[in-house]
C-alpha cells in the first residue's frame, strides 16, 4: 500500500527538518512503502529508492521537476524543466543485490548500496569530504572475505571500482546525470540529479502553505490540524473562501 497523504507528509517534513539529503530519503521512503519495517526499508538500494521516490513526485506535483542551476564557466543562472520520464533508467531485470569480486586470486562479497548506508553517511558529522564517505561506503558494503582479513588500501580501490561497474548495471537509477549546457557561453557539462533534493524542495514549499491553511481554518472553526489536515484539497479551499482567507 502507498499514501501521499497530506498529514502524513507534514510529519515526513518535520522529521527531516535539519537532516542531510540520505536521511531525507529513508524518511521519504514511509510515504511510499508505510507498512514496511524501518529495516527493510532502509535495504532498499539506492536506485530502487530513487524509483520509487521519482514515482512520489509525480504522483503529488506532476512529471515535471524544475530546477536552477549556474554555469560554471560564466556564472549565467539557468532555470529548466526536468520531465522525470526521461530520466527513469529501466528496472532491472536481475535482483541480485550482492556479488563477489576476485582480487589477487581471493575473493571478496559485497552489496549494492541501499538507503540505509546513505542516511547512516549523512547523519555521520566526522565524514567531512568526499573521499572520506566514499571509503565510508565500500566498507559499510563490504560483506566478507575469503581469507577473513580486513580490506587494505588495495581492497577498497578495487571494491569501489567494482560497486561503481554494479551499481550501473544493476541498480541504474541510483546513477542520474543531466546533460546540461549555457545558452549565453555554450559551455556544456554534466550534474547529478538528486530526486531527494527536488522533492523535498517542493514538500518544503507545499508544507509551508499548508499550516498557513491550517492556522486560518483553525482560528475561525476550532478545529484540530489533524481534522483540517484531513479535508481534501478542494474542501480546504472552500473553507478558506468562505473566511475570506
Amino acid at each position: 500500500m502507498m499514501t501521499d497523504g497530506t498529514a502524513e507528509m507534514v510529519r515526513a517534513y518535520e522529521d527531516g527538518l535539519g537532516a542531510s539529503l540520505g536521511e531525507r530519503g529513508l524518511i521519504l521512503l514511509r510515504l511510499v512503502f508505510p507498512d514496511e519495517t524501518e529495516a527493510s526499508r532502509a535495504s532498499t538500494p539506492v536506485g530502487r529508492r530513487d524509483a520509487a521516490l521519482l514515482d512520489l513526485f509525480s504522483r503529488m506535483f506532476g512529471g515535471v521537476a524544475e530546477a536552477l542551476t549556474d554555469c560554471p564557466r560564466c556564472g549565467e543562472k539557468i532555470e529548466m524543466e526536468v520531465p522525470l520520464d526521461a530520466i527513469r533508467a529501466p528496472a532491472p531485470t536481475d535482483e541480485s543485490t550482492r556479488f563477489t569480486l576476485t582480487i589477487d586470486g581471493g575473493q571478496i562479497v559485497y552489496r549494492l548500496p541501499n538507503a540505509g548506508d546513505l542516511a547512516a553517511l549523512g547523519a555521520a558529522k566526522e565524514l567531512g569530504d568526499v573521499e572520506t564517505a566514499r571509503r565510508a561506503l565500500v566498507r559499510r558494503c563490504f560483506v566478507a572475505k575469503e581469507d577473513r582479513s580486513d580490506l587494505s588500501e588495495h581492497d577498497i580501490e578495487r571494491l569501489a571500482a567494482a560497486m561503481s561497474e554494479s551499481v550501473a548495471k544493476a541498480d541504474p537509477q541510483a546513477q542520474v546525470l543531466l546533460e546540461l549546457d549555457c545558452p549565453s557561453c555554450a559551455a556544456r557539462w554534466s550534474a547529478p540529479f538528486d530526486i531527494v533534493e527536488f522533492l523535498w524542495r517542493r514538500m518544503e514549499a507545499r508544507v509551508s502553505v499548508l499550516l498557513r491553511e491550517v492556522h486560518v481554518i483553525a482560528s475561525s472553526y476550532g478545529w484540530t490540524e489533524d481534522e483540517i489536515l484531513a479535508l481534501s484539497p478542494f474542501r480546504r479551499r472552500r473553507y478558506l473562501e468562505l473566511i475570506g482567507a
